[in-house]
């Protein structure tokens, strides 16, 4: 039995080498502060990075942001001129095609939205009436509250809130509600209570109906989980499971109908990290470089008491086949050193976000570019062909005054992409050639354009299909 045992994790231990980072970036709030907590990440125009988080002491803290170039340079950092007492921040979300970033964070037991710019500028604050997690759905931001089922709220620009539907009927406990947008189709991930454990779970809604596509539940115990969604309408979910005595990052793919098609699992680094707590702090999927990508930490600091606790990056195909696994050490003399969040930008390149903390001295952050390599890699999307031909929905939509159109096609063949104005005149040519089987992206600019509605259209030997899109300006 022990040799089975010893057999089983030999095959779950990160055996990757670690990859080396392009830049890393440390971000150090005001000394006085012990407390500094940085949780979000996302990516602005021009690829810039901005990171959201809190800073402060028992008594007083303020909400905090920062800017920094795709170079890694730190172009400002801001805190609220108004002390508060935050009691929670977790999420930031991005409002496509628009210069604005919406935060949520916590008062108290008050819940509020701050809507910010670029800048760093406040715009504007709504008051909320749950704790919520956000996400993006167009040029409005999506909220979902946690507790006895989940309700929804989707909040146009300028925080106004322009409906509300339940995301999960009462009955279903939930801790966690992680929200991803494709098309009209929201997928919740997150930590639910059932049988008597917390459970990782995906829920599956259609927005315009309001209905309730389906739910999955899954069987081991978790402590944590969050997910993505791919251009197939495939949904991703990391877990810290714990599965034969351990806890292990365990990654699951479910198709459109909520059916597993594979399940992976993997063990931070041997026993000693493996038999701790091990959470998943992030997971983003990129259709585009075949990829999805987990991040999590280490805290073995809370039951053993001591430090080079970690951060990890497991990145897999989209098939499920290993790519990267390597462990983040950012300060040896910390206590804590976990992995927040991650992003990643168009040309591939990944941002993972962190904090290192100490037993006696101040909280700071600190943000990690690594190579496109991580994401791309020699095979590309060999192991990936798509099984038909798909027209995806533009990405922003609405948009000012670019998006990105993607569509994939399971063989060789001529590719004809063309734009059309609402009265069928054709407006561009984006792709008139013979193209690989594979995913492809091509991009859209209208800024000579007037605001309206467009439709983008494919043509193939055996294939054609129309879509809609709308620009904003």
């Amino acid at each position: 039995m022990k040799s089975i045992i010893l057999a089983i994790f030999a095959i779950m231990v990160v055996t990757s080498a670690v990859e080396s980072q392009v830049w890393t970036t440390e971000i150090n709030m005001h000394p006085s502060y012990n407390v500094n907590d940085f949780f979000s990440i996302a990516i602005g125009n021009g690829g810039n990075l901005f990171i959201t988080g809190y800073e402060g002491n028992a008594s007083v803290s303020h909400l905090i942001s920062t800017k920094i170039s795709p170079s890694g340079q730190i172009l400002w950092l801001k805190e609220d001129a108004a002390p508060t007492r935050i009691t929670s921040f977790f999420s930031l979300a991005t409002l496509n095609g628009k210069d604005k970033f919406v935060e949520r964070y916590n008062v108290g037991t008050s819940h509020y939205l701050r809507f910010w710019s670029q800048n760093g500028d406040t715009l504007s604050t709504v008051s909320l009436p749950s704790r919520v997690m956000l996400g993006s759905y167009g040029d409005s931001v999506i909220a979902t509250s946690i507790g006895n089922g989940s309700q929804g709220f989707i909040f146009d620009e300028n925080g106004v809130m322009k409906t509300s539907f339940t995301a999960i009927p009462s009955g279903m406990t939930v801790y966690y509600a992680d929200p991803r947008v494709l098309g009209d189709t929201l997928w919740l991930f997150g930590t639910c209570f059932s049988g008597g454990n917390n459970k990782g779970y995906i829920s599956k809604v259609n927005l315009r109906t309001k209905a309730q596509l389906w739910t999955v539940i899954f069987t081991p115990v978790v402590s944590r989980a969050m997910g993505d969604i791919d251009l197939n309408g495939n949904a991703y979910i990391g877990m810290t499971a714990q599965i034969n005595g351990m806890w292990v990052f365990r990654m699951v793919r479910v198709n459109s109908n909520g059916d597993t098609t594979w399940t992976k699992d993997l063990a931070p680094n041997g026993s000693t990290d493996a038999n701790q707590e091990n959470f998943v702090n992030g997971l983003r999927v990129s259709t585009a470089h075949d990829r999805v990508i987990l991040v999590g930490s280490s805290e073995r600091d809370f039951l053993s008491n001591t430090p080079n606790s970690a951060g990890y990056v497991l990145a897999r195909r989209l098939n499920g086949d290993s790519i990267q696994a390597f462990k983040v050490v950012h300060d040896s003399t910390a206590k804590l050193n976990p992995i927040q969040a991650l992003t990643f930008d168009s040309a591939g390149n990944l941002f993972v976000l962190g904090k290192s903390f100490f037993q006696v001295g101040a909280t700071y952050g600190w943000v990690k570019r690594y190579p496109l390599s991580l994401l791309t890699g020699v095979s590309g999307n060999q192991n990936n062909i798509p099984e038909g031909y798909v027209l995806y929905q533009n990405y922003p939509n609405p948009f000012n005054p670019k998006t990105k159109i993607s569509f994939s096609i399971p063989k060789s063949g001529f590719v004809r992409l063309t734009v059309y104005d609402i009265l069928g005149r054709e407006i561009e040519t984006l792709v008139a050639e013979k193209m690989t089987a594979g995913m492809h992206e091509v991009g859209f600019d209208g800024k000579n354009l007037a605001s309206g509605v467009y439709f983008y259209r494919l043509d193939t030997d055996n294939f054609t299909e129309t879509r809609k899109m709308m620009l904003v300006k």
